[in-house]
């Protein structure tokens, strides 16, 4: 995100999530299972009707960060 340089990286990825979210929450309150690859995260609808966001999982090898394989819940 060269847009996001700096301290204000998160609240890019924040908005650009928002902004995709909006759309579809409808969908997503009616397919409780339902979720959306976000720049910050998986991103989904709990019974409370409140976006919770699942970060993947990652290790550091040699000084890089590698992604570990997605796993079910």
């Amino acid at each position: 995100w060269p847009q996001a340089a700096g301290s204000l990286g998160r609240l890019y990825a924040m908005g650009i999530d928002a902004y995709h979210l909006a759309p579809r929450l409808a969908q997503l309150k009616a397919m409780p299972d339902s979720r959306i690859d976000g720049l910050s995260g998986s991103l989904s609808i709990n019974p409370g009707r409140r976006v919770e966001r699942q970060l993947p999982w990652a290790e550091f090898v040699d000084g890089k960060i590698q992604r570990l394989p997605d796993t079910a819940p």
